[in-house]
């Protein structure tokens, strides 16, 4: 594992100092870019900057190590930023130099520049490491992978920098299951082109048990050539002396399902970061010792700046698809609204999520979120999973001891093992013991469909769900809940589950009481020439989300407009306050 250590210079520190504790043999980086400015005081950027290079300037001269045996790297500014070009100039003056890192990469071009400009100056290094920190930078991110160079070997997240770009407040950290989706979307782009990943710092600098899960979920996903930011020896030593074992913690993190961000969080990250600041582009706490980056601490002030914002609750009912884990999170449908509406209008546009996989439990979830939260809007989304479940004659399960059992299904039974185990309880989850085996044995699939469905498990399925749903739609009523039904998708994964999915479309549009006006299709499986479900007919793609959060705009949007006004009339309005 290539590891990657920012170091904190200052006025002082020996280079010679630093290798001695260097066992890791790490790359020791030292920063022109973020960590240094003045986050109060932006005017004072240039002259910091000015005053850093010449500072490194000296460390690196005073060096009695022969530096052609060390490895370093700078971090220099982006290319938008005139800083850049007196970065190259600083180079140049450096005797050697192994690693260029290039923040905030959105392109090819930008390296091809980089290595023209860095060979202009006669500035002699063996990498550039480009660093992917924005939504752009992801998008495009393959075309950045097919630069050809020798230089070009490994490419890095900074996650912070893109938490910010795309707008997320708390941030998403290795401890969040969204945050591993950036990974895993980030290396399946570049591995293919030979290319290693590089991950993002870890910011509990105390938490050693936590950094070794992180390294372990790394692994799993790009194994033992991947690289590591680290931003203390304690860290890069953990690097150095991990064993390599794989594991993918990440699949047990719990997703975000209440995304509302809190006020009191923000106005309290915003005064650990200013009391606890020494003068520095970041903060570190005290006891726990937590990195608190720039970017977050800029996130923070901007949403206590939108307390004045109108607040629309969105609760969305449904299973894995709200939070779909192979999509980006600013994918999802959910976020393509987010982002939509807060660009229009001044409004704060507050997810909640509520899973259900059985129906059971389902309206007790419901009610008691809403007995103790506000609801503007309220869509739930009609599943095919669980009338699939309770169809099949015969279901395979995991019992509370952890046992492979098998259960049958038998019509009208009060006793149905699919209603009993819930796939959401981590104690007892209900799962296919093989699933890959099962994909792969479509007859036998079909056929259990058949035979479920001959004996009447559909029929008792589809009234359960009915039952549910017209239990939801008087609370609603009663309670003066707006309530949307969005239709089941299609499940192509069998012929059996694709005749399922259709009828109970069917079934619900037949039988519910609710307006077209509330309700939502989400049937299609081509849109635009474009599919709309990945290769096992189960999973959604992007296009889906994009697909749904249309469907879903064209409903609600004149429910925003009347908590909201569109930023443009406010500006306006402004505008002719001010004449």
């Amino acid at each position: 594992m290539e590891i990657y250590h920012f170091v904190k210079y200052y006025q002082g520190l020996s280079l010679d100092s630093l290798t001695d504790k260097n066992k890791s043999n790490a790359t020791l980086c030292f920063d022109l870019e973020d960590s240094i400015q003045d986050v109060f005081n932006s005017k004072r950027n240039p002259d910091l900057k000015a005053y850093y290079r010449k500072l490194l300037q000296n460390i690196i001269s005073s060096c009695t190590t022969d530096l052609a045996t060390l490895k370093i790297g700078v971090r220099i500014n982006s290319d938008n930023n005139k800083e850049q070009a007196l970065d190259l100039k600083f180079l140049n003056n450096l005797r050697t130099i192994h690693t260029v890192l290039l923040p905030k990469t959105e392109s090819g071009k930008q390296i091809m520049d980089l290595i023209n400009e860095l060979k202009k100056n006669n500035i002699n290094y063996k990498e550039i490491i480009p660093i992917i920190e924005t939504k752009v930078g992801i998008t495009n991110l393959e075309s950045i992978a097919k630069v050809k160079s020798p230089k070009i070997k490994r490419i890095a997240f900074g996650h912070c920098d893109y938490n910010l770009d795309v707008k997320h407040f708390p941030f998403f950290h290795q401890n969040s299951r969204e945050y591993w989706s950036w990974i895993e979307k980030i290396v399946s782009i570049i591995k293919p082109y030979g290319l290693k990943f590089v991950n993002s710092p870890f910011l509990e600098l105390k938490n050693d048990l936590g950094f070794e899960k992180m390294l372990s979920s790394l692994f799993s996903i790009c194994g033992l050539d991947g690289g590591q930011i680290v931003l203390t020896f304690n860290q890069a030593t953990a690097c150095y002396k991990n064993s390599g074992q794989a594991i993918p913690h990440f699949n047990k993190l719990p997703n975000r399902l209440n995304m509302k961000a809190e006020q009191s969080f923000a106005k309290t990250f915003i005064e650990l970061f200013e009391n606890g600041n020494n003068d520095q582009a970041f903060t570190i706490t005290g006891e726990k010792r937590i990195f608190l980056s720039p970017q977050e601490y800029i996130a923070a002030q901007n949403f206590v700046s939108k307390t004045q914002n109108s607040d629309f609750n969105f609760t969305f009912v449904g299973g894995c698809f709200p939070v779909q884990g192979n999509l980006l999170f600013e994918d999802l449908f959910h976020q393509l609204l987010k982002s939509k509406f807060e660009n229009q209008y001044n409004v704060n546009f507050n997810v909640n999520i509520i899973r259900y996989e059985r129906f059971k439990n389902c309206f007790d979830k419901i009610t008691t979120y809403a007995d103790n939260n506000p609801i503007d809007v309220l869509i739930f989304c009609l599943r095919p999973e669980p009338i699939l479940r309770l169809t099949k004659l015969s279901y395979k399960f995991i019992d509370n001891l952890g046992g492979v059992r098998r259960t049958f299904n038998l019509p009208y039974s009060k006793h149905l093992n699919p209603e009993k185990y819930d796939l959401l309880d981590i104690e007892s989850t209900l799962i296919p013991s093989n699933w890959q085996e099962i994909s792969k044995n479509k007859a036998w699939t079909n056929l259990n469909y058949f035979f479920g469905f001959l004996l009447g498990n559909n029929q008792v399925a589809l009234h359960k769900y009915l039952k549910l749903v017209d239990e939801l739609t008087l609370f609603c009523n009663t309670n003066n809940i707006p309530l949307m039904i969005m239709g089941p998708a299609i499940r192509t994964n069998t012929s059996m589950e694709k005749v399922i999915s259709k009828r109970l479309e069917k079934f619900m549009k037949k039988n519910i009481v609710v307006s077209e006006d509330k309700y939502i299709s989400g049937s299609d499986l081509i849109k635009d020439g474009n599919k709309l479900f990945q290769n096992n007919g189960i999973h959604a793609n992007k296009y889906y989300h994009k697909l749904i959060a249309d469907r879903i705009d064209n409903k609600i949007s004149d429910i925003i407009e009347k908590i909201a006004k569109p930023k443009s009339t406010l500006l306006k309005a402004r505008h002719l306050q001010a004449h």
